[in-house]
């Protein structure tokens, strides 16, 4: 059964360059953020949300043009409103955990966590791990 308020800690939208990006957060610990797949929200992560917020800080949000974020009209990145994100909600050190084209857009960002204070693990991309060849 997915969380329901209080259980969940918080949501809202978060202001960047051209639009608001709506997300959910709940638990507490070593911050985590589900990134969703191409053609779906964060209610992709409904299941692994409520376990992980069990041990964890889980951040989820809809990337621009999905669920409840719109795309809005100004030029972006993925991996900016990542990083947008984190600061808005103080987040830093975060591992990301991601699927599919949430991986692919999201990479830059993971790439970048290298080098910065904000990332500690990649995303992981298991496109196709487990998947059919029929």
């Amino acid at each position: 059964m997915p969380l329901t308020w209080p259980e969940l800690a918080s949501s809202g939208f978060v202001d960047v360059e051209g639009t608001r990006l709506y997300y959910e957060v709940a638990g507490s610990g070593t911050p985590v953020v589900l990134l969703h797949g191409g053609m779906l929200n964060l209610r992709q992560w409904d299941e692994q949300f409520d376990i992980l917020a069990k041990e964890f800080l889980v951040i989820r949000y809809d990337a621009r043009g999905y669920g409840r974020s719109a795309l809005g009209s100004a030029p972006y990145s993925h991996h900016e409103d990542l990083a947008a994100l984190l600061r808005a909600l103080d987040v830093e050190r975060p591992h990301l955990v991601a699927l599919s084209n949430g991986a692919a857009r999201r990479t830059p960002a993971g790439l970048r966590c290298g080098t910065s204070s904000r990332c500690v693990s990649r995303p992981v991309c298991p496109r196709f791990a487990g998947a059919s060849t029929r």
